[in-house]
């Protein structure tokens, strides 16, 4: 193959993978997909491009071809950093579901996490920016979710504040020492019943149940016995058949 005829052709791929549509599928289903782990002079990948176009189906077609999902560019960017800093969530979907390392660090250190809150950090709280926040915090909510254990809360033991939000210190039914966790990542379920003084416990067992006296006859109180890490050793509540 001629010098001059690869040459059209490696800059046919990369126009077609910044401008997406017709000329990357056909590129990608007529063996395109030869260049599929090119690198350009900023060692930025088709992939990268596509992750910055938010094009999911271009995502998902270059990693059905083989495109390498954690390549990192002269930045040390991942197309998972470049997927959050433009704010697609889909696409960092279908990165994370197709197994993106989300601690990978560019070149200044940062994760796509801590990339993303640094820009919501230096985002003006105005109302010309409003929109922009939200889809900024919306990303970094969905990073967070793909990248942290599932626990289950167990109770909120107290509660702080300061001038922008609530935190609260929340027990956990697996064991894990209580933090203290922003207002918006607790369940309204939690909140309100700490805010009436009610506590949440686990039954690992019922010790005891009794009949009602004077009250229908589906209606049992149970005795139940609770964690050892609840503030209680017992309680009792009304089971309704």
């Amino acid at each position: 193959v001629s010098e001059d005829l690869r040459q059209t052709y490696e800059a046919s791929w990369w126009r077609a993978c910044r401008e997406g549509g017709d000329p990357l599928k056909d590129h990608l289903s007529s063996g395109g997909d030869v260049l599929i782990l090119a690198r350009d002079t900023q060692l930025r990948s088709g992939l990268h491009y596509a992750c910055g176009r938010g094009d999911v189906e271009a995502v998902d077609a270059m990693l059905a071809c083989g495109a390498e999902i954690d390549a990192v560019d002269k930045d040390g960017y991942t197309p998972l950093h470049i997927a959050a800093g433009y704010l697609h969530e889909e696409v960092i979907s279908v990165l994370m579901k197709s197994g993106a390392d989300p601690a990978l660090e560019d070149n200044s250190g940062r994760s796509a996490l801590n990339l993303i809150e640094m820009l919501l950090q230096n985002t003006p709280a105005t109302a010309a920016l409003f929109s922009k926040r939200l889809a900024m915090e919306s990303v970094s909510k969905t990073l967070r979710n793909y990248m942290f254990e599932e626990i289950v809360p167990n109770s909120i033991i107290e509660k702080r504040s300061n001038a922008s939000q609530n935190q609260f210190l929340v027990s956990w039914l697996d064991g894990y020492e209580p933090i203290w966790v922003d207002d918006v990542d607790v369940a309204d379920d939690l909140i309100n019943e700490f805010d009436q003084g009610l506590e949440r416990a686990c039954g690992r067992m019922i010790e005891s149940a009794k009949k009602m006296p004077g009250i229908d006859d589906d209606v049992v109180l149970v005795k139940v016995s609770v964690p050892r890490h609840a503030h209680t050793t017992g309680a009792h509540l009304c089971i309704v058949d």
